[in-house]
């Protein structure tokens, strides 16, 4: 098959979260490391992004590998993929995320009011846990293990109501995109009581506008006496706003790049529900 094919096959065998994944591609280019990278970038970051690729199949690898030939005009990839979420725990989430949808009433919503109905029940229904879980792992020689991983997971989230981070930025993004909401995942750090943290929250573009909402941080320090903070700080706010709270965030230099800024506008203001 050609690059586009194997792009193309690539990213559903991602969706359908399949971990052996073999691909020939007719080329001349034998730069193996440097195709296999660029056709899994296309795989997750499409023209045609949706809810399941895109930010989601991205921050949900908890590992990638690959090995590679060149052979008479041909190269041979074998990407050995492991993700934070089994293909059954992906259907159950799905489940959910639909009867919550359902719940909520949020397709009838103005996409401000989807995006705070959804905040709020997630802040209040789930817990931060930094527990690990144990997942069944396919290694490059076909071998099965298991290992412990965090809960960054869509599933953590919605089914379980456990999860950090990416676990929670994640099914913002899901959420949101299926929903016709344009957001982003950001990963960067976070900085609170004298401690630097990596962290992940989420941009979501509102009129052209993109606006900081941080989940996270709901669910993990509103409770928490010495934040002195409101479920609302880290809603749908502009980056002066997001970092007057006891929480400061930084992001990873890759969103600070000019490129990604231009695409992303942010907007001026907090957003005003009023």
């Amino acid at each position: 098959m050609n690059v586009k094919g194997a792009i193309d096959y690539v990213r559903e065998q991602l969706i359908q979260r399949i971990n052996l994944v073999p691909v020939s591609i007719d080329t001349e280019l034998n730069d193996i490391q440097t195709l296999a990278g660029y056709i899994f970038t296309q795989a997750c970051f499409n023209k045609d992004l949706k809810a399941e690729n895109g930010d989601y199949l991205w921050y949900n690898m908890s590992g990638v590998e690959f090995n590679g030939n060149y052979s008479n005009g041909a190269v041979t990839i074998t990407y050995c993929f492991n993700y934070y979420s089994t293909k059954n725990e992906e259907e159950m989430a799905e489940a959910k995320v639909n009867e919550l949808i359902a719940q909520l009433g949020l397709s009838s919503m103005e996409r401000a009011q989807q995006v705070k109905a959804l905040y709020r029940y997630l802040s209040d229904k789930c817990s931060y846990d930094k527990s690990l879980k144990a997942i069944v792992f396919q290694k490059k020689d076909g071998t099965f293990t298991t290992k412990n991983i965090g809960r960054n997971s869509m599933y953590d989230v919605v089914v379980s109501n456990r999860a950090v981070c990416q676990g929670f930025s994640n099914t913002m993004y899901y959420i949101l995109n299926k929903l016709g909401t344009n957001t982003r995942i950001i990963q960067g750090y976070e900085w609170y009581k004298n401690e630097l943290y990596t962290h992940a929250w989420n941009l979501i573009q509102l009129s052209g506008r993109w606006y900081n909402t941080c989940l996270t941080a709901a669910v993990h320090y509103l409770h928490d006496e010495a934040a002195g903070a409101g479920m609302d700080d880290w809603l749908l706010k502009n980056d002066a706003d997001l970092c007057r709270n006891p929480v400061k965030y930084i992001r990873l230099m890759n969103f600070e790049k000019k490129s990604f800024i231009s695409g992303h506008p942010m907007a001026n203001e907090s957003f005003n529900f009023e």
